[in-house]
């Protein structure tokens, strides 16, 4: 979208892969393709399924008398600002049971909430911002700005250490050895894939569930096949998802 890239090019940042077009996406596509493939992805299975873990047990811990949690939505949107900041930062946020008292962290948070918020706004609404600033621009502004700061703060951190040899390596700091981006390209890219896969993967999410709890029978089926697969607690390896054809049509469904 142009406004969105003269949103950044106004505050100096790069355009972000989301809002690059012809060459400049492909060159950012390419550059960050290796480190987004299925194997490089599946290594992080082991540090999402305890992010889920402590999810469900917050869950059970949080329903009403009639077993029921209430605003499951914003419950979700916390799971993936957990399973994206792991993902993205190899970084444990704190944020589904609100643990957390960083002030940096929640500053963060917070930003990446009203970023999401404001960007829909920002491709329906009439380009006043360009002319004065508005109280979008001016929000938009400060998010954008904190993000960054958060984000820089972390690789400045990652490039003055050694890099991890326990195999826990989020995205930022494989695009950050492997050297094919800037430090700022690898920055905007990575609160790119943080803030689109928070966005994107709780609605697809949320829908999914609705789905399942309004088709008995294909809730039936799932338990089913998950079931047969895991037993009754067993975590999910990247092969046993491989085993799970309807769980992957359901998704994509």
């Amino acid at each position: 979208d142009d406004k969105m890239v003269w949103f950044f090019s106004r505050l100096g940042y790069s355009t972000p892969l989301g809002f690059a077009n012809d060459e400049e996406w492909k060159e950012l596509r390419m550059a960050s393709g290796k480190q987004t493939l299925p194997q490089n992805v599946n290594s992080y299975i082991p540090g999402m399924n305890n992010i889920l873990q402590r999810f469900t047990s917050y869950l059970r811990a949080n329903r009403d008398e009639k077993g029921c949690v209430k605003d499951i939505y914003k419950l979700i949107i916390k799971l993936l600002v957990e399973l994206s900041a792991k993902f993205v930062y190899n970084k444990d946020l704190g944020v589904i049971d609100s643990s957390s008292d960083d002030k940096e962290t929640l500053a963060f948070i917070q930003a990446v909430q009203t970023y999401l918020g404001s960007i829909l706004k920002v491709g329906i609404s009439l380009p006043l911002f360009k002319i004065f600033p508005t109280k979008l621009y001016r929000d938009l502004n400060v998010a954008i700005k904190e993000m960054h700061r958060f984000s820089n703060k972390i690789a400045e951190e990652l490039l003055a250490r050694r890099p991890s040899s326990d195999g826990a390596v989020g995205l930022l700091e494989q695009w950050l050895v492997e050297g094919k981006l800037s430090k700022d390209r690898a920055i905007v890219l990575s609160i790119d894939v943080f803030t689109t896969g928070v966005d994107t993967t709780a609605n697809t999410a949320t829908f999914m569930l609705h789905a399942i709890a309004t088709n008995p029978e294909v809730q039936e089926r799932l338990h089913a096949e998950i079931s047969s697969v895991l037993g009754d607690s067993r975590l999910p390896t990247a092969e046993d998802l491989a085993a799970m054809p309807y769980v992957k049509g359901t998704v994509k469904e």
